[in-house]
């Protein structure tokens, strides 16, 4: 009897092991399945942050320091004088874009997008003109700083294909261009200094087309999934106004200060104010220029479109 009691209480303990195990085991796989829920949930929103280089052409923009060239040339021409330049005004093509977006995946090719992108780029050059008369020289030196910079909102869709991402977006341009144009002037017994600066943004819709290649390696960081990507984007934007202000400063030898500001539109337009030729140039004014010495008078347009070379982390 004793036997018997024992083997059922041994019977018993086994029995309570295996069942013990079998729960442990069963609530193990449901951790993981929710575990991998969860990592696969989290995995259809995904965040990426890239930089590179674009490559693009306000063209318009420069017509003001290629028109100081025409004015100095046109001047000398009119009086008949000889003179002499020493330097160059840059151009600037290049910017450097930088990129935040996140995705979400539709399916296992399709996917939403949305993010803001910001652009830069800047110029700083020195250019000298000397001016001879027959008796003395009158020297031009001048100093121009350009900066423009952008802020573009977008969202759109995707298609993924084994490593690659093709994917299109909508967005609004934030545009903002800066201008300082310093002249120091000089000729025996006399000088001034001439400084005006330039503040003036404005908007528009522009489109975003883009592939994007995941390059093969990959890190496990924080239960996501780290990896990198380069992409190639083409940029259309054309702001076709820019509005703000025009800041005038003036100030001689004998200590004589002149300061105005001129709140208006960015025009752009032909100019021949010695009537020898015309050359084009741009200003903030008012209302559209109508002075005899001008034609052809229309908004500036400052043109952003361009190719973006980039490289990033997603995440």
């Amino acid at each position: 009897m004793k036997r018997i009691i024992v083997i059922g209480i041994l019977v018993l303990v086994m029995l309570t092991g295996v069942l013990s195990a079998q729960s442990t085991s069963i609530e193990k796989k449901s951790a993981e399945k929710k575990s991998a829920e969860k990592n696969s949930e989290e995995k259809k929103l995904q965040f990426e942050f890239s930089l590179g280089f674009a490559r693009c052409n306000p063209m318009a923009v420069y017509d003001r320091n290629r028109g100081i060239d025409s004015l100095v040339a046109q001047y000398a021409q009119y009086y008949s004088i000889a003179y002499s330049a020493d330097g160059t005004f840059t151009e600037n093509k290049l910017f450097i874009p930088v990129s935040l977006a996140a995705s979400y995946r539709l399916n296992e090719k399709l996917f939403l997008r949305a993010g803001i992108d910001f652009m830069s780029g800047s110029t700083d050059s020195n250019k000298s003109y000397t001016v001879s008369w027959s008796n003395f020289n009158e020297q031009h030196d001048y100093n121009l700083k350009s900066s423009i910079s952008l802020v573009m909102p977008h969202a759109g869709v995707g298609y993924r294909y084994q490593t690659f991402e093709f994917f299109g977006a909508l967005g609004i341009g934030i545009a903002s261009l800066k201008q300082t144009e310093v002249l120091a002037y000089s000729e025996p017994n006399y000088s001034h200094d001439i400084t005006e600066v330039i503040d003036a943004s404005g908007t528009a819709p522009g489109i975003i087309i883009g592939a994007k290649y995941n390059l093969p390696f990959k890190k496990q960081l924080g239960g996501r999934v780290l990896g990198g990507f380069v992409k190639i984007e083409a940029v259309i934007l054309n702001i076709g106004t820019l509005t703000g202000s025009l800041a005038r400063e003036a100030v001689n030898s004998a200590g004589d200060r002149t300061t105005r500001t001129t709140d208006g539109t960015a025009y752009t337009y032909t100019w021949n104010p010695y009537g020898e030729s015309s050359f084009n140039y741009w200003s903030i004014t008012e209302s559209l220029p109508n002075a005899p010495d001008i034609s052809n008078p229309e908004k500036l347009k400052l043109n952003l479109s361009g190719i973006r070379f980039m490289l990033g982390i997603s995440f």
